[in-house]
């Protein structure tokens, strides 16, 4: 995993905060091999594109 941190982010606290009062994130990854999946069994996810 690769997190990249920005002169916005204002540290963890302030990122759990914002999470649980309802964030907008864009993920993206690459499936390797014939098998993927992506769970939200502690969020909702929406809107999911596949390219």
């Amino acid at each position: 995993m690769f997190i990249n941190k920005n002169d916005d982010f204002k540290g963890w606290e302030d990122w759990k905060e914002k999470n649980y009062s309802g964030m907008e994130c864009v993920f993206s990854f690459e499936r390797k091999g014939n098998t993927a999946a992506i769970t939200g069994d502690q969020v909702a996810l929406t809107n999911i594109r596949i390219m």
